[in-house]
């Protein structure tokens, strides 16, 4: 799952909630470069004015391949 460093990032689809009670983020996007895409997704809280960021994932386009960078699920 190698990019080249020539790589840009298609607009994310997002889905962010933010109260007085807190919120959430959910984002996707698609990063590709010559090495081929990836998909990205990523999840975040926020409670008293601070995000905090639960879970990142890549997954890989051709393959399939999953990478969890970022887990707070069990």
């Amino acid at each position: 799952m190698r990019l080249s460093l020539l790589a840009r990032c298609l607009l994310p689809d997002a889905y962010i909630s933010y109260g007085g009670a807190g919120g959430e983020a959910n984002l996707n996007y698609t990063v590709e470069g010559m090495g081929g895409s990836v998909e990205v997704y990523v999840y975040a809280t926020e409670l008293a004015d601070s995000w905090e960021l639960k879970e990142l994932l890549v997954v890989d386009k051709a393959t399939g391949k999953r990478l969890v960078i970022i887990t707070q699920s069990k």
